[in-house]
Parts: structure tokens; sequence; C-alpha cells
């Protein structure tokens, strides 16, 4: 079944007859879907397709562009009186056992000046272009101008460095999977001061893997664009293409799927190459000797093209006849393997003994997550010196012989990928062209450099902002303390908010924390499906393991929360409904059949305690409501009341003036995002009023006047002053980023509403401000 015809049954069928038919995520193996990296990817997007199996980008771009001209005629015609301000992380200082120094979020796109090694180009998975001038001491975001933040590729003109540009849209490349949505491609004359989006003839509907410059003519630039299965792009877009203009105007040279790489020649700018994967039949390695306008594919000694998921490739500028591939291959093992060509691509061989260049924390496992991290760099001086990035880094000095990379000072002298010098998942390794002495990688951890050849490696992740958050909690009662988590950087805290650097509490996907509200020293924090801890020294060390006993795998984000006014009372879910008495030492499942589901949200009620709400259903089935009376013993369904469309339901929340009612706020596109009811659940009111139709992911309703509320969707927040009738963006300081949760503060005289961004830290502004000082409703 072609992707075109399977796009078309997408729209035409219901969740319920949608089943009888081939899934997007279907063509992933189990074993990669049984990973961490992929889970998380599937939890952020599965959400926002549901019912659906892709996203629809049209409909995403529309509301954007509708908003952005909303927020310029609000502008327009009053200031704001009051603005968000970032209260960091800027980085993370990373703890035992690590040795990683400071990280932050995850970079896909990187670029090196080609005369200055110190001027370098960054592009985060969500959070924008940053660039430095001084080696990475310091960074400057150049994204305010940008309407989307999510960058998977940049190039410099190496004849004009002033020229920069930048692809957005993040591939994943295997099974031609992407993150978050691409909008075409963006041009920079004054190192990245200013941008224009050059899409002429390519649409907007982009996922940009690779941009290449010509170095003999700046006019001729190439680049890789795809479609991806879960933002579904354009797939008429798929394939390599040139401009001759400098990216005035742009024409499809070659129509292929899932393209990964572009690198020109050194020397000769008329020849130049290109890879792609997927399993397609158009998979492996192609090059031109007329700068691009055709192609020639040339697979002698690669895998069969089925067996090609994803392909990077690099060249030795002082051999340009030398080539090196990194390739993912879609075998029982899955495995990724270097390859070399010493007759310009026109034939190849493996290149190592060793299987497979994955990386792994025992050597033999973690070793399938080349659809997920890949990255290769020749050094520009050596042809046999070529550095792998996967999980863990590897390198040749010799061109044949790969070994890992890894700390033998560190926790456990250099045996185990803990010892890594850098945050661990590598997605792309720079050598500067003027001096290779000195390299940059991007990964899930930031941006790490070397000066001396990538012998040792150093963090540069101070000042940026680039965290993706999946939960924020704040301190009862000092402002400046917080905790935190996010994607794949784990759990993180702070005593000075807005400082440089959180320090790190825990590896993994931090999810769920809050601290007792009566003593602040007792802290909880969760990572991915269902793992708690607990500490009593405010979380600086004296950590120990909660989790329930668990009869099934909770939600990727599990439920965690303390009770409203017992904190030694806390409850989790499952399908079941866990509580615990003692702060965490036991559990009990009150409710073993509390939904038939798995449960992703849950509230209780602060005016009457034994009030609580939840809603099951993960990404991939339609949702189930159900509120209890009863402190969450019995629950009484309210599935049908649910208004249709059947989107996933992000969140739960309970009234803090009225026992009573209840909301519940939708993830995905489709007719009504945020709804009220005054009869627990008996009966929903939509009050989206002038929402845009974009994934919702949290609501907070202000204590002292409950009319004000505020709604995180993935273009920020939005807020109402009167109970839903009409919303406005609250957009001032903050850009169009993903907001996924709400933290309050209150200490009796500051209130303040923190919002945790996917993709560029966290942010808070005060709520008293709003009640005195809010910006007219624009319609």
């Amino acid at each position: 079944m072609n992707r075109l015809l399977l796009l078309s049954m997408l729209f035409l069928f219901s969740a319920q007859s949608f089943a009888q038919y081939a899934s997007v995520w279907d063509q992933v193996p189990s074993k990669i879907k049984d990973r961490k990296s992929f889970k998380r990817l599937e939890w952020f997007y599965r959400q926002r397709a549901f019912p659906l199996d892709t996203i629809p980008l049209t409909k995403y771009f529309s509301e954007k562009e509708k908003q952005i001209a909303i927020d310029k005629l609000s502008l327009s015609k009053t200031k704001a009186q009051v603005s968000w301000g970032a209260i960091g992380p800027k980085s993370i200082t990373s703890g035992w056992p690590f040795i990683w120094g400071n990280f932050s979020g995850r970079i896909r796109g990187l670029a090196v000046h080609p005369v200055d090694p110190n001027i370098v180009y960054i592009g985060a998975a969500a959070g924008g272009i940053w660039k430095t001038t001084n080696g990475g001491s310091a960074w400057q975001d150049l994204s305010n101008q940008f309407e989307l933040l999510t960058f998977g590729a940049i190039a410099i003109d190496p004849q004009n460095p002033e020229t920069v540009f930048a692809g957005t849209g993040e591939l994943l490349a295997g099974w031609d999977m992407n993150t978050y949505s691409g909008d075409g491609i963006y041009k920079s004359t004054n190192g990245g001061s200013s941008w224009t989006k050059i899409n002429q003839g390519i649409g907007s509907s982009t996922h940009v893997a690779a941009i290449a410059v010509s170095p003999g003519n700046s006019n001729i630039i190439l680049a890789a664009l795809a479609s991806g299965n879960w933002f579904k792009g354009d797939m008429a877009n798929e394939g390599i293409w040139r401009s001759t203009d400098g990216g005035a105007a742009w024409t499809k040279v070659k129509t292929v799927q899932d393209p990964n790489d572009i690198v020109f020649h050194p020397t000769d700018p008329n020849r130049v190459y290109f890879s792609s994967g997927g399993g397609f039949t158009t998979a492996g390695f192609y090059s031109s000797t007329n700068a691009g306008l055709n192609w020639v594919q040339s697979n002698t000694g690669l895998p069969s093209t089925p067996l090609i998921v994803r392909m990077q490739i690099a060249i030795a500028n002082s051999a340009p006849a030398t080539l090196y591939s990194y390739i993912y291959t879609n075998q029982t093992d899955f495995t990724s393997k270097a390859y070399k060509s010493t007759d310009n691509g026109t034939s190849w061989a493996q290149i190592s003994a060793e299987k497979n260049l994955g990386g792994s924390y025992d050597g033999s496992t973690w070793d399938d997550q080349g659809w997920y991290d890949l990255a290769l760099a020749v050094k520009p001086t050596d042809p046999n010196f070529v550095l792998f990035g996967n999980i863990e880094f590897h390198k040749t000095t010799n061109g044949s012989t790969i070994n890992v990379v890894r700390n033998v000072s560190g926790p456990f002298s250099g045996t185990t990928a803990w010892d890594s010098p850098m945050h661990v998942d590598y997605h792309k390794i720079v050598f500067a062209p003027s001096n290779s002495n000195y390299v940059y990688t991007g990964c899930d951890g930031g941006i790490y450099k070397s000066t001396n050849g990538g012998t040792s490696w150093s963090s540069v992740n101070n000042s940026i902002s680039t965290l993706q958050f999946y939960r924020l909690a704040s301190h009862p009662t000092n402002e400046n303390i917080l905790l935190g988590g996010a994607q794949d950087n784990g759990v993180f805290r702070t005593t000075n908010k807005g400082s440089t650097s959180w320090s790190f509490v825990s590896t993994g996907d931090g999810m769920e924390c809050f601290y007792d509200y009566t003593n602040p020293n007792i802290v909880y924090y969760s990572t991915q499906n269902g793992s708690f801890t607990k500490s009593t020294d405010g979380g600086v060390n004296n950590w120990s393991d909660i989790t329930p006993p668990w009869d099934g795998t909770p939600a990727w984000t599990t439920p965690f929360a303390m009770h409203v006014t017992d904190h030694t009372i806390l409850y989790t879910a499952s399908t079941g409904f866990w509580k615990s008495t003692n702060s965490g030492a036991s559990w009990t499942n009150i409710s073993p059949a509390a939904a038939k589901k798995t449960i992703v949200s849950f509230n209780q009620s602060k005016v009457n305690p034994n009030n609580f709400i939840l809603a099951a259903g993960e990404y991939s089935t339609i949702p189930q409501i159900k509120v209890s009376t009863d402190g969450g013993i019995n629950w009484i369904e309210r599935t049908s009341t649910i208004p249709t469309p059947n989107n996933y339901i992000a969140r739960v929340v309970t009234d803090p003036g009225n026992a009573n009612t209840v909301y519940f706020v939708r993830s995905g596109f489709g007719a009504g995002k945020v709804f009220r009811s005054t009869d627990l659940g008996n009966s929903w009111v939509n009050i989206s009023g002038n929402l845009p139709d974009v994934p919702c992911s949290d609501l907070f309703i202000d204590p002292v006047n409950t009319a004000y509320m505020y709604v995180g969707n993935d273009f920020g927040v939005y807020y109402t002053t009167n109970s839903g009738a009409t919303w406005n963006r609250l957009g001032e300081g903050m850009p169009y980023v993903p907001v996924l949760d709400f933290s309050y503060f209150n200490n009796g005289t500051k209130r303040l509403l923190r919002a945790a961004t996917h993709g560029r830290s966290a942010f808070e502004i005060n709520l008293n401000d709003i009640l005195t000082h809010y910006c007219p409703v624009i319609s």
C-alpha cells in the first residue's frame, strides 16, 4: 500500500474502522517499539494524531498563520501590560555517575564557520537557532523571527559565510519517521540577525533532512526534503531539490523517499553526493557529476536496499575520492555499520570487523537506535581519522579499525557508556573547516566541543534554553526553588530560578514531581512508566525508591499526586487506582478495575476531597472518563457523555471553587479543546471559544477568580477572563512552543504561574498582574 493511498484512508475512516487498515505505526519493528527513544516520540505524536494516524500538517499551519495574524493585530492596537519571564534552566549540571558537564536539550542541526572555528550555529529539536562567536562560551538566540522552532539542518555558504541556511522539521530518517513539523527553508545574509523564508517551488509542508551549498558557486544549493510519517508533510516534496539562484527558487531534481544526507566534493563543485534510506527501493548512495542535475545510484558493496533504514555520509577533504558511510540496517540484529569507498562512491566495503557501532551500556544491547541517532565526520586533514556517533561515540585513526570512545577516568574506568565523555545519543559531528583540532558534536544533551581533534571534550551548553519539559513543580514557599523533569535529561532542581544551570537529580525521562506542602524537605519525583522516588532532604541526596508493585505497565507519563489536605496520602494509577497512606512506604490498589484502559490523568477536588475525576485511554484507543465520590474506591462511568470527536484527553482538572465542576482538555485536532461539567461529568459544555484548533496539554484555573483560566497548547499559553467565552494568547516573552504543564506558586504575597515548555525550558508570569492588567481580546 503506497503512502498516498494510506494518507487518504486516514481521513476517510473513523478510528474504529481504521483498525482494519495498515497503520504507519505498524511499519516499525516490535523491537524498536520497545525502545525508550521510540516510546517518548510515540507518546508525544500519537496523542496529537489520534483518532487519525498522522498529524494533519495543513491544519496546523493554517491555525498558526491565523494566530500570528491575530497576534500582530493585537500588538498593534494595545501594549501588553504583563509578559513572561524565562526562568531556565539554561543547562543542567550533571551528577554521578555522569561526567558530562552541563547539558541542555537535543541538538539536530550544526554548522561551523569556514574561517573562524569559534563561530558556530546550532539547531535545536524544538528550541530554535542559536549562535556563538566565542566557541560556545556564550550563545545568542536567533529565533525571535521564526514562527516554528524545530530545526534539523543548517548550512553555511563557504564563500560568503555571512549567508546561512536553516531547514525546519526534524527527520529521524528510519522508516521515514519525523518529530515536529517543518515549514520550509530560511536564509540569512547577515550571520543570522534576520531571516527570510525561501520556499518558492517547494511549498511549506516540509521536513528538511540536509542542506548543502556548492563550494564553487554560492547560487547552487541542494536540499534533501522528506515527508515523514507522523507529522505528515507534502509527499510530493520528497527528494532532492536544487536552487541556482541562492535559494530564491527551487526545482526538484530527484524524487527519492527518505533522503538523509548531502555532501559536496570540496574541490570539484560539479561532484556531489546524497544518501537515502527507509528500506525503500530508492535507498542507498547517489552521485552526480553535474552539480546535482542528474544522479546515479551506486550501491555496490552496501546492504541491499530493503535493509538500508538510514545512511549518513561524509567525505575526506584531504583525499576526496574517499568517502565513508554509516548505515543502520533493518535486519534482525538492527545494527549500525561503517563502510568506506576510495573511488568516489562507486564501490563500498565494510571497514571494521565489529558488526555493530550502535554502542551500549553493557556492550551488547541498546544497539538498535541508528534510526534515531547516527552521525559521522572525517577529519579535514586526515582521511583515515573518522568519528562516529550513535548511542556512544566511536572513532578510527587508520580508516579501518574502529573503537569506542570512553573516559578511562570515568566512574566505571571506561568500561560502560556511563563513562562517555559527553551526553549519549549523538546526532551531528562537525570538524571546523579551518582548524581540524576543533570539532563539535550535537547530541541529546546539547552541544560539546573538542580543541584537540576529539581526544578530550568539554560541554559548551551555557546559556542555551532548550530543555524539553514534561513536568514542573514549585516549592510551596520559596519562589526560587523548583524541580522539573525533561525528555531524556532526567529530573533536575534549582534553588535559584533563572540561574545559568540547574542541578541534576536523576537520569531517564523526568515526569510528575512535587513537594510536600507541609514539609518541602520531602520531595517526590517520577520517571517514565511509573518509577517513583522520594527524598527527605529537599532533593539534594537521600533518595529512596517508592515505586508501587504494578500489576501492569502504567502510562508513559504516569499520574502521581499528593492528597490535597493530607500530605501522608499519595495517589497514582495504571488501570487500577492506587493509594499510599504512609508517604509511599507501601501501596494498595484500592480500585483494581477503576478503568478498562490505562489511566493518563486524574485530579482530586480541593473543595470535597472525596471527589475525583480520571481520564483513561492512551493515544491509540477511544478515551474514557470516570468520576468517584468516595475517595477513589468506586468509580462512575461518564464515557458516554464525552462530546465527539474522540481525541486523546490530555488532562482532567477539578474546579478550585466548586466540588461538582470538572474540566478536561484534549490533544489532537478537531472541534473542541476545553470542556466543563457542572454536574460531575453528567453533561459537558464546550468552552473552547476562539481557541486555535491545535493540541492542548494542561489547564490552570485561578483560585482567586475562577473566571480566569489558562490553557497550555502547542502554540504556548492562552487565557480567558470570562470562563472560556473568549481566549487570547498570552504570548509576550514566550515563543510559539508547546506548553505541556503548569505549576502554581503562591506564598501568600506572590502568585506565579509557571509554564513548562517542550523545547524552550520554563517561563513564569505574575498572576496578580494578569488580574489587574490583561490585554483586551482581539476577535
